[in-house]
């Protein structure tokens, strides 16, 4: 099972993150990945494997709210994002979206037409934005 450390600080090493799970497993594969992010200081996560699923969800309960280099940091199980993921695919905001949206402020929200109420019509004969006497 694979696990997401986050919030991992700027200056810890492959050691600090190996010496926080000395407790889970011999057999842990550590990884520290940056991501850059323009002028702000790169984005960092540590990556952990640990084979047996029993000693991964131990870690994760004992391991998350706790403090490497004075700053806590998250421990959850590390979800893969899928490259079906349409939201996530390159190029997904000119995309056409088929899904219903949740939010009316979407880019992408299409009225339903079963659940629109009809906007004001005017009578026949009379032009729109006319004003009666």
């Amino acid at each position: 099972m694979d696990l997401f450390v986050g919030n991992f600080p700027q200056h810890a090493s492959m050691r600090d993150l190996a010496l926080f799970f000395q407790d889970f497993g011999d057999e842990a594969d550590f990884q520290i990945i940056e991501k850059p992010r323009g002028d702000a200081p790169p984005l960092r996560y540590g990556l952990v494997r640990i084979p047996s699923e029993r000693l991964a969800r131990k870690a994760i309960r004992k391991l998350n709210g706790r403090s490497l280099h004075d700053q806590t940091v998250t421990v959850r199980e590390y979800v893969y994002r899928a490259y079906s993921n349409d939201r996530r695919a390159v190029g997904w905001r000119n995309m056409a979206w088929s899904g219903v949206e949740r939010r009316r402020q979407e880019r992408r929200h299409i009225p339903d037409p079963q659940h629109s109420a009809p906007g004001p019509r005017a009578a026949e004969g009379e032009e729109a934005g006319a004003i009666r006497a």
